[in-house]
């Protein structure tokens, strides 16, 4: 009995042995130019770190699909290329980094020098070929098609599908009837709901919070954890504030709406804060040694929620001003115009 139990295990080890092997990524890099103690690689709103020694730097990692992802630097960064595709494969990336000063405010920009070990680099690599080629051409529309319609295809699930697809619709490039085969073809099952519903509202402008449009009401805790919603305060003219503990360019501007917010409160004027921060914590931090009168609340999901999806809102500090009846009359607005809505 020994003497058959001994082959069977060995060939079942064997075949463990045999498996295949977890795929994983690594990220080899190298930076120029002004050079960090760290760098961060955020990966839809998961964000991971690494030192910078000698100008060198790894990420390892798994990812469950072909993602765009960006590089950070802090205090404050911005990627000129927008993102790069990171998948489970060894990637080699040379990138360099310029400090600039805009609006007093130091700004590190990152710049992708070269890549290497990313297919989906290279699928965009082509693609800029393939339109600098071909979208002079009169047939530019079909052939455009045909060109999205192979890749979104093969790779449905392919973060680089999504956001091909959405730059040639918001250039008004496919008609409806494109628009919408090709949207059936995208696994948006794999698709966040920021991206969902970035991708409708260029389908449907009309889902587009603008100025004039009812306001999307939600739901958030404050402080003590007690649900708040902006229905609450109809009657009253709010700006909502959309900040994080993190953001310097929002704290630096809390001084002037805490003015703001005392000259006029009595005039049936209220704020509602809303944190992106993913730390509670250091939210609540923030709020004490801000000294911020105004109630306050947060969503934990920062950009990649509902409400940032919703609201469009891709950066902050951000801000909606709503009137007593919940439709909004600014987005954006600066605090001069503020004060001048308000004397209005």
């Amino acid at each position: 009995m020994k003497k058959i139990l001994i082959p069977i295990l060995l060939i079942l080890l064997l075949a463990r042995c045999k498996s295949k092997p977890e795929e994983t990524y690594s990220i080899n890099g190298k930076i120029t130019g002004d050079i960090p103690e760290y760098i961060y690689l955020y990966n839809k709103g998961k964000i991971d770190s690494s030192t910078v020694k000698n100008g060198v730097f790894n990420f390892k990692g798994k990812i469950d699909r072909p993602r765009g992802v960006y590089f950070h630097i802090k205090n404050n960064s911005s990627m000129i290329d927008d993102r790069f595709y990171l998948e489970n494969k060894d990637i080699t990336i040379e990138i360099s980094n310029k400090k600039k000063k805009i609006n007093g405010l130091e700004l590190n920009f990152i710049k992708i020098d070269k890549i290497s070990g990313s297919k989906t680099e290279i699928l965009r690599h082509n693609f800029k070929i393939f339109s600098e080629i071909n979208k002079k051409k009169l047939d530019w529309n079909s052939i455009l098609y045909s060109k999205l319609d192979s890749i979104i295809t093969v790779n449905p699930k392919n973060d680089f599908s999504y956001h091909l697809l959405l730059s040639h619709i918001s250039k008004g490039e496919l008609n409806s009837t494109q628009i919408n085969n090709l949207y059936k073809k995208l696994d948006t099952i794999q698709l966040s709901i920021v991206q969902l519903e970035k991708i409708h509202q260029v389908i449907n402008p009309n889902r587009v919070l603008s100025k004039g449009k009812k306001i999307y009401d939600f739901y958030l805790p404050n402080v003590n954890d007690k649900i708040i919603s902006t229905s609450n305060f109809r009657g009253k003219i709010l700006l909502i504030d959309f900040w994080a503990s993190w953001c310097k360019p929002c704290r630096k501007l809390t001084p002037d709406l805490i003015e703001i917010y005392k000259e006029f409160k009595s005039s049936d004027f209220e704020i509602l804060g809303v944190s992106l921060d993913t730390k509670i914590d250091k939210w609540k931090i923030a709020i004490s040694k801000d000294k911020i009168p105004w109630e306050n609340v947060i969503d934990t999901l920062a950009f990649e929620g509902k409400i940032s999806a919703s609201y469009n809102i891709h950066f902050i500090p951000f801000n909606i001003l709503i009137d007593k009846n919940g439709m909004i009359l600014g987005r954006n607005i600066s605090i001069e115009d503020l004060r001048k809505s308000l004397n209005d």
